[in-house]
């Protein structure tokens, strides 16, 4: 049904609007949460990474567990993500928590901008196996 008739009760109505707006997102969300994990990975402006967290946190909280999985997983294998399998993980951890409600947005905030930080560095303690990635996984890794 296209169209709201007249008399249509308020919530049908609000409850058509959602449906037509969840599969809209339902189709862009993996684009969406590749774009915004590439962004927490240097291709954002720094003033941008806590609404750009902030989106992701509804994204993964209003996708099934499986949508939320998937889209993370994927967006994590862009050639973008410098940090090595290690912090791919503790990453995943953490957004599969905010995924489930076990953390909030101001976690992602916080973990954004130590990503943006570490995808600053050009010295290799920023990059897999130094020491800066290894305070990451150690700090975001735990299950």
């Amino acid at each position: 049904k296209g169209t709201f008739e007249k008399g249509e009760s308020t919530d049908t109505a609000y409850k058509l609007a959602g449906d037509v707006v969840d599969s809209s997102i339902s189709r862009i969300r993996p684009d969406l949460v590749n774009a915004i994990l590439a962004g927490a990975c240097g291709h954002y402006p720094r003033e941008v990474l806590d609404p750009a967290a902030s989106l992701l946190y509804v994204l993964l909280r209003t996708s099934s567990p499986e949508e939320a999985e998937s889209a993370a997983t994927a967006a994590l294998e862009q050639d973008v993500f410098k940090l090595g399998g290690d912090a791919r993980r503790a990453l995943l951890v953490v957004l599969g928590k905010s995924a489930q409600g076990n953390a909030d947005s101001s976690t992602l905030m916080d973990v954004f901008e130590t990503l943006w930080n570490l995808h600053q560095g050009e010295d290799a303690n920023t990059f897999a196996g130094g020491d800066a990635v290894a305070k990451f996984v150690n700090k975001y890794g735990q299950s």
